[in-house]
């Protein structure tokens, strides 16, 4: 059978991902233990796939949803305040470090430390990090200690 022009056949149809899942099943060695209908709805899925996938991002991309949503008594409901674009600038660290002293003993150390910065216009993307660590609007360190008293 002749690959390529079945393959180049497929595509000027528009079937490009039927297309690529042939070329893929051609050169997996256990598809040759499936049946010609397997085959064919392994095709046909995978193209199925490939246009659901390209019509959701074409919705999605179409839509430009920017609204933006707070919590209130524990349910999300629309606001009229800005969204702002992620930064590098906005990062959070966290630390975490467990010591177990003795079985079902531990001491837990956690660092965290992150913040909010607005600038209009960076520089480089070197100074967006090198101020996202230099960054300290929020820190907390929090120590908890746990022990097991033995009977």
């Amino acid at each position: 059978m002749l690959i390529h022009p079945t393959v180049e056949r497929l595509r000027a149809l528009g079937l490009s991902a039927m297309a690529d899942a042939f070329i893929e099943l051609q050169n997996t060695p256990d598809a040759a233990e499936l049946s010609r209908e397997d085959w064919f709805g392994l095709l046909v899925d995978r193209e199925a796939t490939s246009r659901d996938n390209k019509r959701l991002a074409r919705r999605l991309r179409d839509a430009k949803l920017r609204q933006a949503y707070r919590v209130e008594n524990g349910s999300a409901v629309a606001s009229d305040d800005p969204i702002d674009d992620f930064t590098v600038e906005n990062l959070g660290v966290q630390l975490r470090y467990r010591f177990e002293f003795r079985p079902l003993s531990y001491l837990y150390v956690v660092y965290g430390r992150g913040g909010y910065r607005e600038e209009p216009v960076s520089d480089t993307a070197g100074s967006l990090v090198r101020n996202s660590f230099e960054l300290r609007d929020n820190e907390q360190l929090l120590i908890k200690f746990s022990y097991r008293f033995e009977d």
